[in-house]
């Protein structure tokens, strides 16, 4: 089978990169926003659609290369979630940082540590994804 699959870039994006995280939404306004480039070219449309194997290596965002996972499986049906390896990340907590999310006194959290670090970003309501 000849046939390669195509995925928007915003997807791409949001579900093959080992190097960076963020939400499909996030990759979105990335790409709108003009900070997106393949092979040197600015690209604006989150919906470009492009096959894993043809820009593996040519994605930027902000200037920093997109490295993406080999896609596994050929299961023909959209890219699910469990096609992708699970991140576990140990975490030490600082002393005086809270694990909370709202603080209502607004101390120091690992939470926006993590987010400041790039490493997390929250995904709907009370979901945190790493």
């Amino acid at each position: 089978n000849d046939e390669k699959k195509l995925e928007r870039l915003s997807k791409l994006i949001s579900q093959q990169a080992m190097n960076m995280t963020m939400s499909r939404r996030e990759a979105e306004r990335h790409i709108r926003a003009g900070s997106v480039t393949i092979s040197g070219k600015v690209v604006t449309d989150p919906r470009l659609l492009l096959s894993l194997e043809d820009v593996s290596g040519q994605i930027k965002v902000d200037g920093q290369r997109v490295v993406l996972q080999e896609s596994r499986g050929s299961s023909g049906g959209s890219g699910n979630i469990a096609q992708n390896p699970t991140k576990v990340w140990l975490v030490h907590k600082l002393n005086g940082e809270v694990v909370s999310e709202n603080d209502p006194f607004k101390r120091t959290s690992m939470i926006d540590r993590l987010v400041k670090g790039g490493v997390g970003h929250r995904k709907g309501r009370s979901n945190w994804h790493l």
